[in-house]
């Protein structure tokens, strides 16, 4: 086996070496491409730790996480080290690219910042939901962050990885870098990665000189990064309970921060998957009812048919076909589901409407959406639900806290009763609306809601429309009272 694996790859390199492990910078000799290689030798509980978490991690498919190539055992002199093959990434490692950006008196922005800490949540929101149960990364450090040479982010050394279900206690992880339930073998949670990421902003913040004092005091940090301190100090709390619950959440702070420092993820982009938990709740008609709002706003939207249902569209696509594939139905573009044959990011728009069918199909797989969504776009998945919801207590368990829940097909009660027993979602009510293409003043006020809640930046551009509109209203309710008063008032008399 020693031979055999030089017989296939010449050693370009020595890339780093631990006690018990070397990583090389390799080439397939037959294919004429870069590799890394990972040799670990040690004992045989080190090497059957290994093994699992090499396992664990091989069918991750993502486009910022290296593939591993191959697993060998029993190589070396002694034919007892473990050899993991895997993707090359060309660039450099977020400490060096710190060092050469702050070098000589350079600095780096709050949108630079903002946008690598974007990047790194994207890629922890696919491991953190993977095949249902997730995967903790549990050792996110400047060392184990690339940028490649292109400047996207790439995630690599997944050796403290374990599965998010496992219930494990951990004792591992890097100094500074590591939360402090790490050192306490205390059970892996989700916000042992948020801790992390939050160390990891830290260190951008403070040109990679982060104090080791207790609480990891912000002073000395420079004022023009103030409006990440909160974003910072609430990640990084000793108790994880309060740090925030998700990747998503401390994305989606990244993101509001980012708009604000001048810079945007694309125009104020988004992508709006949305889906339903069961057949026949009404996912594609609460799709084009949202479509047609947007339309009527002046927000661009595209809609993607992700639904797998062949029944639902081709009704109303049989005229309005576009150069490129898509459809123009009554102003609303649509894009079928091709395999990929139309590109999702050519389109220039404001939000991008999937529609996911009767299942939250893991967009991950999507190869086309998913290179935006990391990219370019924000990401809101939306559950179209009904009052089933809560007479299963499985379903309230499953529910996501970071999903938006359109709830259809329930009366005014049945909505408050609902919200009531959901508290801590966000939920909104879809009165009954029988052609989607016609307004509906309860439906405007429900996207009204979501609009303000979910894409603030979207809002905003619509607030003078707003503002327009609402003192419209309030003068009509004014003028109303007046009469009404007057009335009152000649009945007296």
């Amino acid at each position: 086996m020693y031979n055999e694996f030089y017989d296939r790859y010449e050693i370009i390199r020595e890339l780093s070496c631990s006690r018990h492990s070397k990583v090389y910078l390799v080439r397939h000799r037959i294919l004429d491409v870069y590799r890394v290689a990972k040799i670990f030798s040690g004992n045989q509980y080190e090497a059957d730790r290994l093994l699992k978490e090499a396992h664990l991690i091989k069918n991750l498919k993502h486009p910022h996480i290296p593939v591993i190539y191959d697993i060998e055992q029993n190589i070396g002199e002694d034919n007892s080290s473990i050899c993991i093959i895997e993707e090359y990434i060309d660039g450099k490692s977020l400490r060096q690219y710190v060092n050469d950006e702050t070098g000589a008196g350079g600095n780096l922005s709050v949108h630079e910042i903002c946008r690598i800490g974007v990047e790194l949540c994207c890629i922890l929101e696919y491991l953190h939901g993977f095949n249902g149960n997730g995967i903790l990364h549990m050792d996110i450090k400047p060392d184990n962050i690339m940028l490649d040479i292109n400047g996207k982010v790439k995630l690599i050394d997944f050796d403290n990885a374990v599965a998010g279900n496992a219930g494990v206690s951990v004792d591992s992880g890097s100094p500074l870098y590591a939360a402090p339930e790490q050192y306490s073998g205390e059970y892996a949670v989700t916000q042992s990665d948020v801790y992390s990421v939050g160390m990891v902003i830290l260190f951008m913040v403070s040109h990679g000189h982060i104090k080791t004092d207790k609480g990891h005091n912000l002073a000395g940090i420079p004022r023009r990064y103030s409006r990440l301190y909160h974003v910072i100090e609430k990640s990084i709390h000793h108790q994880w309970g309060l740090r925030y619950s998700s990747v998503t959440l401390l994305k989606n702070e990244l993101q509001g921060i980012m708009r604000r420092s001048g810079g945007t993820i694309e125009k104020h982009s988004y992508i709006v998957q949305v889906a339903g938990d069961k057949a026949g709740i009404g996912t594609t008609h609460t799709v084009m009812c949202m479509a047609h709002f947007f339309k009527k706003n002046g927000i661009s939207c595209v809609v993607v048919d992700r639904s797998g249902n062949r029944r639902v569209l081709p009704p109303f696509l049989k005229n309005g076909l576009m150069e490129d594939g898509s459809y123009i139905y009554k102003g609303i573009r649509i894009i079928p589901d091709y395999n990929g044959a139309i590109s999702v990011s050519a389109q220039k728009t404001d939000i991008i409407l999937v529609d996911s069918g009767h299942s939250m199909r893991e967009l991950e797989n999507d190869k086309d959406i998913m290179d935006i969504a990391v990219e370019n776009y924000a990401y809101i998945e939306v559950c179209v639900t009904g009052k089933h919801i809560c007479e299963e207590n499985k379903r309230l368990r499953k529910l996501k806290e970071d999903r938006v829940y359109m709830l259809n097909l329930v009366s005014a009660t049945q909505f408050y009763e609902l919200t009531d027993m959901l508290k801590g979602k966000k939920c909104y009510r879809e009165p009954c609306i029988y052609d989607w293409c016609e307004d509906n003043p309860i439906f405007d006020e429900t996207m009204n809601d979501f609009l303000q809640d979910n894409l603030s930046e979207l809002w905003e551009d619509c607030r003078p429309d707003r503002l327009k509109e609402c003192i419209g209203r309030l003068y009509e309710k004014i003028s109303s009272i007046r009469y009404f008063k007057g009335v009152k008032k000649k009945k007296s008399r």
